[in-house]
Parts: structure tokens; C-alpha cells; sequence
């Protein structure tokens, strides 16, 4: 399910929890979310991309690259995290292509098509992608789980 499916299943009782990456307050309405794990954010790229090697790469460098993102109807919270995670830089993003799930995307950057920031990518990628850091880090990402306000206290 995509963050807003999962959120208004919660709210409509046809879900009782949800784990998921830490939804903006204005997204949450009706939900409480208590954070189990903080993720750091790396940027994902081809294997055959010439950075994949690297431990590390200036996010100055990684703001000038073709970036692979989530579909903007089905995952706003993706767009929230970016600006959240890049501040008055996110202009300079150059999304490229946006993908319907996390299958598409690995395979949309494992194809070279753009490079993707991800906290959680490589749960699904395994060996498919490269995840480098980025300099200086960027805020980590909190996973953790999500139910219906009131619902689940004691």
C-alpha cells in the first residue's frame, strides 16, 4: 500500500497498524506513530555508475545528479522527506522519472536512468543497487509503526 492508503486504513479502522516511514503531522490526522528505528539516508546508484564504488560522496555532487523518485500522487510523504532532508536545496533536485513502487524504482536506478535518496531502499534492492553516503550526512529517516489514535494505548 502507498503512505495514504495506509493512513486512511487506519483511520477507517480496515487496518489496525501500518509499519512506515514517519508520516508528516498534516498526513497523520487520526493516527499516532511511535518511531522503532532511525535510517540513514544514502543515495542509491547503478552498480555501473561511476560513483558506486566510492564510501562516500559530497552532497554538493549528488544535488547534480538525475534523481529517480516515487510517483508524487501515491507517495507525497517522499516529497515531504525532501524537503524536509534538503531544505531551500530541494530546487535543485532534477527528478527525472517517478515510479508507482519500490520494485520500479530499483529497477529504474538499476538501469541507470537516475540515482534515488533512500533510508529504507536497500530492504528491497539487495544486491541490485550501490548505497553511498553522502557528505555531510543528511537527517535520518524515522520507520516505525503506525495505528489509529487511542487504539492500541494501555
Amino acid at each position: 500500500h502507498t503512505t495514504p492508503e495506509m493512513l486512511n486504513g487506519l483511520r477507517e479502522r480496515q487496518l489496525h497498524v501500518a509499519l512506515m516511514m514517519q508520516p508528516e503531522r498534516r498526513l497523520a490526522r487520526g493516527v499516532e506513530f511511535e518511531p522503532l528505528r532511525r535510517l540513514p539516508i544514502r543515495l542509491a546508484l547503478a552498480p555501473t555508475h561511476p560513483w558506486a564504488r566510492r564510501r562516500k560522496v559530497p552532497l554538493a555532487e549528488a544535488l547534480t545528479l538525475p534523481l529517480v523518485g516515487f510517483s508524487r500522487r501515491d507517495y507525497p510523504d517522499y516529497y515531504d522527506f525532501l524537503r524536509r532532508a534538503f531544505g531551500a536545496r530541494t530546487s535543485r533536485l532534477r527528478i527525472v522519472e517517478e515510479c508507482d513502487g519500490g520494485m520500479s524504482l530499483v529497477a529504474a536506478v538499476a538501469s541507470g536512468r537516475g540515482a534515488h535518496f533512500s533510508a529504507s531502499l536497500d530492504l528491497v534492492a539487495k544486491d541490485r543497487l550501490r548505497f553511498v553516503e553522502v557528505d555531510p550526512p543528511l537527517p535520518p529517516a524515522a520507520v516505525g509503526v503506525a495505528y489509529p489514535r487511542g487504539k492500541l494505548a494501555g
